[in-house]
């Protein structure tokens, strides 16, 4: 977990004790992200700065830094196995012992890629202006479960966008004052809102993707409302409403059946595996009510 106090701590869920304190970044830590597979931890932090920790022994170490130029507001890595060769990006590819991309979005509104297990701190892959120059940026972003050259993102501009890292432009091709790189998929509603990011008030909502890739979903930072949209076409396929849901927290009672928070903005979500149906979606409000949808 990233802290406002230049942190990042690391617990061991079957004891519930805090087993690292990652010390290293000059400002609040923004993201984290935990890598099982290589014994690791990637932070980013408003010092501009990502920073990639060695945790597999009992002190932990400093490794790689990158640097984004901005701050990064999430991230997300995609690991390809062993034996396996996709073209993620226009210039990285998995080899056959695979490999472990990073992406980040920073609050100038750019997307960039980062090589974990190539030893330096290049940046593979830039794409500037994807949501717009400044005011908050990407607050969200996701590698595709099941196509892993596309990337869900979510930006203060109150929209999502699926783009496909072969195809849009880079940093190579735009230039400050261009448009935005063409996305795959555009969804928004006049309804959602992100709030939050740097500068503002209250945490910003998060999107995700199912499962299976199918469906992208995102609640709003202004009245707790989910919105579900079809990555196919970008079209709206239904806002949640509580047919079944597990409330957990001491003040279920506050949780409003219309929406699921009453009217408190939403600032997390994640879409796995689980529930009757075999699919099941958390959402989390800034009161700290966690839902889950079946």
């Amino acid at each position: 977990g990233g802290s406002t106090d230049k942190t990042c701590r690391v617990w061991n869920l079957q004891t519930s004790r805090m087993i690292h304190q990652l010390v290293g970044h000059s400002h609040k830590v923004t993201c984290a992200r935990l890598l099982p597979h290589l014994k690791a931890v990637l932070t980013g932090s408003a010092d501009r700065s990502l920073k990639l920790w060695d945790i597999a022994r009992s002190t932990y170490r400093q490794t790689l830094t990158f640097h984004p130029q901005a701050t990064p507001n999430c991230i997300d890595v995609l690991m390809s196995s062993s034996g396996t060769t996709t073209t993620v990006t226009k210039t990285t590819s998995s080899t056959s012992g695979g490999t472990t991309l990073a992406v980040s979005g920073q609050t100038d509104g750019s997307l960039k890629f980062w090589d974990l297990q190539r030893g330096d701190n290049r940046c593979v892959q830039d794409i500037p202006y994807l949501h717009g120059d400044g005011g908050g940026g990407i607050v969200s972003a996701q590698f595709s479960p099941v196509t892993p050259t596309q990337v869900l993102t979510c930006g203060k501009d109150n929209t999502l966008k699926i783009i496909d890292t072969r195809r849009v432009q880079t940093s190579s091709h735009l230039s400050s004052g261009h448009s935005s790189p063409q996305a795959l998929v555009e969804m928004r509603h006049h309804d959602f809102f992100v709030g939050g990011g740097s500068g503002h008030g209250g945490a910003a909502s998060v999107a995700a993707l199912s499962p299976d890739g199918k469906y992208a979903i995102a609640g709003s930072s202004s009245d707790g409302t989910i919105f579900v949209w079809r990555v196919l076409d970008g079209s709206l396929e239904r806002t949640i409403s509580p047919d079944n849901l597990n409330i957990v927290g001491e003040d279920s009672k506050d949780v409003n059946c219309a929406t699921g928070h009453n009217q408190v903005g939403i600032c997390g979500l994640a879409w796995g595996h689980g529930g009757t149906s075999g699919q099941q979606v958390a959402s989390v409000d800034r009161k700290g009510h966690l839902v889950l949808w079946a």
